[in-house]
């Protein structure tokens, strides 16, 4: 009797433990929450970062074409010129 009794008590712990696991953890819930927000933030902070990023190099590439039109190469392209520069 003893051992069902033991095992009768240990298979209403695991019941109670996958329950208790099933059951939604507030705290989880608020962690992974606060993470997507985080990761939302980020990913909004890198967008606009390479927005920016962008806007400077439209307004070099049109600088670089300006003072090559002035420049005596100005029969050549801009990437030809820049792949020479790279070179």
């Amino acid at each position: 009797m003893s051992k069902l009794r033991k095992t009768l008590s240990q298979t209403s712990w695991i019941r109670e433990g996958i329950f208790e696991m099933s059951r939604p953890n507030k705290m989880l819930l608020k962690r992974i929450n606060s993470l997507q927000f985080s990761n939302t933030a980020l990913f909004n902070n890198q967008a606009t970062r390479i927005e920016k990023l962008e806007q400077k190099l439209y307004a070099l590439t049109k600088f670089i074409e300006v003072h090559l039109e002035i420049a005596p190469h100005k029969s050549r392209s801009l990437n030809e010129y820049l792949e020479d520069v790279i070179k």
